[in-house]
């Protein structure tokens, strides 16, 4: 008898339904969202993003001493079974890192074109949006006006020894700044600067923040940090000074570190992860990112702060190929790990 045959078996019935129900998959209710940005910064966009789009986000933070590492990590141990749809990073190294390993993939947000070229990777594998400068924190009733420095090398003069700190320099912003410092001044150069910083018994701490409290409190004279940290305890009314290094002509310039997102290959929601980055993206998400008490500098060309006071803007800039950075990492790494200590 001729036609199709009618389906007689429970287990067959199953199946067929599971095979048009995949055929007719309704939309993503869900996007899961690994997030190296403070969830107290963070979490205002992501709030925003289900108000305006009714997609829950899944959210899973990392904490200040293993910034970025941690949930990059933990990206590339789950590839085979990936669970996270969309990175969003607080740099750029790591992201570039996953993209390296084919781990993203190729999204095109419709405001990408609002973001200069090069805060987009050639292959539309990740994009950037709100930085933050590297900056030098300094306590002005321990640093007089003519003593205040001016160059990365200035932290190793001996009138400082002991006084100056860093966060962990294997995580975070300040594993980048390293990364591009190896890329700009080569690692020859960069070991020796580390040797004379050292030698002056510089002081790691475990983040950016507690590195910026401590220079707020008067524990340590001066400080690297992010333009976030280092903004928290200037609108706190601390006697802080945010010094922008190495801006004469000739000079590194200030190293701007943008916030990353890409959405990863093979993730469960990836029709809810191109949405999530859309809206990222856009000048309301970048606003909302640097509206917040983070104080993130705009690279979208119609976003603007609406805080004071705003970081220096039009500061020279250093310029560097964080691809190169990124492929130099481990290298690089090993020998942060030799000098400062840390996982191998």
């Amino acid at each position: 008898m001729g036609g199709v045959p009618l389906v007689r078996s429970p287990i067959l019935l199953i199946v067929c339904l599971s095979i048009v129900g995949c055929m007719h998959r309704p939309a993503e209710d869900e996007v899961v969202v690994y997030c190296a940005v403070d969830r107290e910064f963070a979490q205002p966009v992501l709030d925003a993003f289900t108000q305006k789009t009714g997609i829950r986000v899944e959210a899973k933070f990392d904490t200040e001493s293993t910034k970025s590492v941690a949930l990059a990590e933990q990206i590339l141990r789950e590839r085979r079974r990936p669970r996270c749809d969309v990175f969003w990073n607080n740099e750029i190294l790591h992201t570039i890192r996953l993209a390296r390993e084919g781990l993203c993939r190729p999204t095109t947000p419709t405001q990408m074109n609002h973001y200069p070229s090069e805060y987009h990777s050639k292959e539309n594998l990740w994009h950037a949006l709100g930085a933050r400068a590297r900056v030098l924190l300094v306590n002005t009733d321990r640093v007089k006006d003519e003593q205040m420095p001016r160059r990365l090398e200035d932290l190793a003069d001996p009138k400082w020894k002991g006084e100056v700190g860093i966060a962990k320099p294997l995580f975070g912003t300040t594993a980048s700044h390293v990364a591009a410092l190896a890329t700009v001044l080569g690692e020859d150069k960069l070991v020796a600067l580390f040797d004379r910083w050292i030698d002056n018994q510089i002081r790691v701490l475990s983040g950016n923040k507690q590195v910026a409290v401590d220079v707020g409190t008067g524990a340590l004279a001066m400080g690297l940090t992010d333009t976030d940290d280092a903004m928290g305890e200037l609108t706190a009314g601390r006697p802080v000074r945010i010094v922008y290094l190495d801006t004469k002509p000739g000079e590194l310039g200030t190293l701007l570190l943008p916030n990353t997102v890409s959405a990863m290959a093979d993730s469960p929601n990836p029709v809810a992860a191109d949405a999530f980055i859309n809206f990222l993206v856009s000048k309301q998400g970048e606003e909302l990112l640097n509206n917040a008490r983070c104080a993130q500098i705009p690279l979208h060309n119609e976003s603007q702060p609406n805080w004071e006071p705003s970081p220096k803007l039009g500061m020279p800039l250093m310029t560097v190929d964080f691809e190169r950075a990124a492929a130099n990492w481990e290298r690089v790494r090993l020998m942060v790990v030799r000098k400062f200590g840390g996982p191998t």
